[in-house]
């Protein structure tokens, strides 16, 4: 991996954990000021466990829905994959496992083998990019 970036520092490519800590060029140009750690938004971090359900409060209530029913069709053309993968990658906002990605879709099939291989075309175009495992945006 150092190796990596070292070439790619060589052709002038450099990857910036925090731009206005360690890019002098966008040092000044940060807006506003650096959010502390309590300002900052860490996405769906619960600072508390959720109350466990007592047998009186769930009386009368439907079981909450599952996250297979949540799971989106897997698209039935190529083109329509690709767009639905790299919209998922866009909306999580964050890197994201090859599990993680199959468990948002259903299918009849082997569809779950045609994914890393819409990860590897969006990654040969330069849309998407895998760091530690993760699939990230490019």
């Amino acid at each position: 991996m150092n190796a990596e970036r070292a070439a790619e520092a060589a052709r002038g490519l450099a990857r910036w954990l925090r731009l206005e800590f360690q890019d002098p060029s966008r040092r000044d140009a940060s807006l506003g000021r650096t959010p502390t750690q309590d300002e900052m938004d860490l996405g769906d971090t619960p600072t508390t466990a959720p109350p466990k359900p007592t047998p009186s409060s769930t009386k009368g209530r439907k079981p909450a829905t599952t996250a297979a029913a949540a799971r989106r069709p897997w698209p039935n053309t190529p083109p329509e994959q690709m767009r639905t993968v790299a919209a998922l990658l866009t909306a999580a906002g964050r890197p994201i496992t090859l599990a993680a990605i199959e468990a948002e879709f259903s299918g009849r099939g082997p569809w779950k083998r045609r994914i890393p291989q819409i990860l590897d075309a969006l990654a040969a175009l330069g849309r998407v990019r895998l760091v530690n495992r993760l699939w990230t945006l490019g």
